[in-house]
């Protein structure tokens, strides 16, 4: 790659650190990728932008696709509003980890000879971002960031910069990773509320359709005991007797149904069946919306529990691809183990 294609590289790379857009953050780093890994006497950046796709391509979009606030008539709950909350916090750390991952690996591609100061500039930014939260305090103090700044600062080689801002880079991984455990949280939360919401809101349809479940139930195995005593079995008659006589109709001798008794009995049964049917049939409606809902919101909370898992995996694993890079150690098939504890964890 000549010095044109390099310097375009970097130009997008900024480009996209100023506009927040996490699609051109991921074109910007893709370019990188190729980039990288072509000057040996370099660290490998190959394994960080990589790692840094694959979160912002999956982290942001999964979470994203993943609110339960999208029930529109829910959205002003107190924890509907908390997941939103927190989601605007976890958007914020993660903005800051890619901005971060695009300054450093612009900064170490250029091949400047005080790269070790432009590092601490980009951790000092970062810091500053990471602050923008509320959630998750920051527990590096103001001295020890100064301590980690001087440090960057006074190395001269770049691995060595890098490793003096590990501390930071752990820090922003612990952040990110509470910030979605809360959000992890606060989704089983908003998931119970809104359940109990949808119960009680069809209580009454729920009750009525148990209650002819059960009367259908009983009347057809009352249809079974008048159908059994036509073929000779005696056994369900007096069941026979008790549900006419609830019915408002007698027999002349409880020991022998007649043939009038039991095509009474059997139009008790249809008329019954009948009467159930029809009156499902004006619950129906309800019943529909009640099991739509019901189906929905189990399907997003089972998607955003598995969201949650990949992004603090994906984190984590963020976190060591930087610590290697730090380290200067060649990292193969780390997009395959990423995958593949992510694939554990679920």
């Amino acid at each position: 790659m000549n010095i044109a294609d390099h310097q375009g590289n970097i130009r997008t790379m900024a480009d996209a650190k100023k506009s927040g857009n996490s699609r051109l953050i991921v074109i910007a780093l893709l370019g990188v990728v190729t980039l990288v890994g072509c000057a040996s006497k370099r660290p490998n950046l190959q394994p960080f932008a990589e790692q840094t796709v694959f979160m912002l391509a999956h982290v942001q979009a999964g979470l994203r696709s993943t609110q339960i606030v999208e029930l529109s008539h829910h959205a002003e709950r107190p924890e509907s509003l908390r997941v939103t909350e927190l989601w605007g916090e976890a958007q914020i750390v993660l903005r800051a980890i890619g901005n971060f991952s695009i300054e450093v690996v612009t900064a170490v591609e250029s091949g400047e000879e005080n790269t070790p100061r432009l590092i601490a500039d980009i951790i000092e930014i970062f810091l500053t971002s990471l602050a923008e939260q509320s959630t998750v305090e920051l527990r590096l103090a103001t001295e020890r960031q100064q301590e980690i700044l001087a440090s960057i600062r006074s190395q001269s080689r770049d691995l060595d910069a890098l490793q003096a801002a590990q501390p930071v880079v752990d820090e922003a991984a612990r952040i990110a990773s509470e910030i979605l455990g809360m959000l992890d949280v606060a989704h089983g939360e908003v998931t119970r509320v809104i359940q109990t919401s949808i119960d009680e809101d069809f209580a009454t349809v729920k009750y009525a359709d148990d209650e002819l479940r059960f009367e259908q139930a009983q009347l057809l195995l009352f249809m079974d005991a008048v159908l059994d005593y036509r073929r000779g079995d005696a056994e369900g008659r007096q069941k026979i007797i008790e549900r006419m006589g609830q019915n408002g109709l007698t027999v002349k001798d409880p020991d022998r149904l007649s043939l009038t008794e039991l095509q009474h009995a059997e139009e008790l049964g249809f008329n019954g069946l009948t009467r159930i049917h029809t009156m499902r049939q004006h619950i129906q409606h309800d019943l529909d919306l009640y099991r739509a809902q019901q189906t929905e919101l189990n399907g997003l909370a089972t998607t955003a529990d598995e969201a949650h898992q990949k992004a603090l995996v994906t984190v984590v694993v963020w976190s060591r691809a930087y610590r290697r890079l730090s380290l200067g150690m060649k990292v193969g098939g780390l997009m395959n183990l990423t995958r593949s504890v992510v694939g554990l964890a679920l």
